[in-house]
This record gives C-alpha cells, sequence and structure tokens, in this order.
C-alpha cells in the first residue's frame, strides 16, 4: 500500500545490540487505520579505523539503547 498526500504517518524506531552490531528497526504506518507501509533493519557495525578489522560494539552502547524505543 502507499502513502497518499495528506495521510498523517506514524515512524516508530527500535534498537537490537549485540557484542558485535547494532540492529536499527523502523516502522512506517498510516495513522488514521494503522496500516503498515514500510518496515526494515540497518545493521551497524564498527570497524577499526587504522585495520579495518571488526571491533566491538562501542563500550556502554548497547546499555545505552538496549530499551530505546522512538515513536
Amino acid at each position: 500500500d502507499a502513502a497518499r498526500f495528506g495521510d498523517g504517518l506514524a515512524v516508530t524506531t527500535w534498537f537490537t545490540p549485540t557484542a558485535e552490531t547494532l540492529d536499527v528497526h523502523q516502522t512506517i504506518a498510516r495513522t488514521r487505520d494503522e496500516r503498515g507501509l514500510v518496515q526494515c533493519t540497518v545493521r551497524w557495525a564498527w570497524r577499526d579505523p587504522l585495520t579495518r578489522m571488526a571491533a566491538p560494539t562501542p563500550r556502554g552502547l548497547a546499555d545505552a539503547v538496549s530499551h530505546a524505543v522512538a515513536a
């Protein structure tokens, strides 16, 4: 389904931290009928800037976002 001009949209964002990555999930829904229009997940990962090797998620970040939900 598509959003139409004038539709109210609700964007919800939440996070799933792991030791190596941080997944960022989002949904976009129409507000009048709560019909989901878009859902996506983006995986964030860290690399050492000098070696380009995988690096652990920055200390404290997983704890900071583990229960965070933005709407």
